[in-house]
């Protein structure tokens, strides 16, 4: 129990030094660009762990290899980072929300008779901010079902995250068509005391990060779809 002071103070350390450091952008012409429902620019990130993504469709996935916590002989370590990046859907849609879903692994190894507990665990938020218009925002916590793991003994396994944004409860009769996206990650680990030794990890083979966009037809596009059904069905 003693453990959760350390991790909150660690944390808000981490907090700080990630808003007054500079962002880095994402690299290989990343940073901007456009896909088949939206563009985005302004694409970022504070810590630069979660490193640079690649689009599919209407998916970021992130290869964050070197986002790992590893912590020896009674340390605590956590490590954070932070992306970013604006939005921007083509015309004739609109965002109806966002889907995050991450994987990793952990191992603790215990040499020795335990002084204290070892740990993993894992916290993540997810943001979003609309760009003008009528400045609404949304912020959901990402879960993480298999964390934290507490033991006096050695043990591994796989952990997931996952969270959404359901921006079609907030969006009335004004769509989301221009937003910011922020997914904060914390991973911390805490060596229980001498020959100790825990780790967690995002792992990039067996699942990479994937960011998913929602886009759906905004009102034009659902009420000429609907007129195309009645025509059809006239015509029948």
């Amino acid at each position: 129990m003693a453990a959760a002071p350390r991790i909150v103070g660690l944390l808000a350390v981490l907090g700080m030094a990630s808003a007054a450091s500079a962002q880095i952008p994402w690299g290989g012409g990343m940073a901007s660009g456009s896909g088949t429902f939206f563009s985005w620019a302004n694409g970022q990130n504070a810590t630069g762990l979660f490193g640079t993504p690649f689009l599919v469709g209407d998916t970021f996935y992130f290869t964050p290899a070197n986002f790992v916590a590893n912590a020896t002989n009674g340390a605590t370590v956590a490590v954070t980072d932070t992306f970013s990046v604006d939005l921007f859907v083509h015309p004739g849609y609109k965002f109806d929300g966002i889907m995050v879903a991450e994987y990793g692994d952990y191992t603790i190894t215990s040499a020795g008779a335990p002084v204290g507990t070892n740990q993993v665990d894992a916290t993540g938020i997810l943001r979003v901010d609309e760009i003008g218009g009528l400045g609404r925002n949304d912020t959901q916590p990402l879960a993480f079902p298999a964390l934290p793991v507490q033991t006096q003994g050695a043990a591994s396994g796989l952990w997931q995250g996952d969270g959404a944004s359901n921006l079609t409860l907030l969006e009335g009769a004004t769509p989301f068509t221009q937003i910011t996206l922020k997914v904060t990650n914390n991973l911390i680990a805490i060596s229980g005391g001498a020959g100790q030794a825990a780790t967690i990890r995002k792992t990039v083979f067996g699942g990479m990060m994937a960011v998913t966009i929602v886009p759906a037809p905004g009102v034009a596009g659902v009420l000429a779809m609907a007129g195309l059904v009645a025509a059809g069905r006239r015509r029948r």
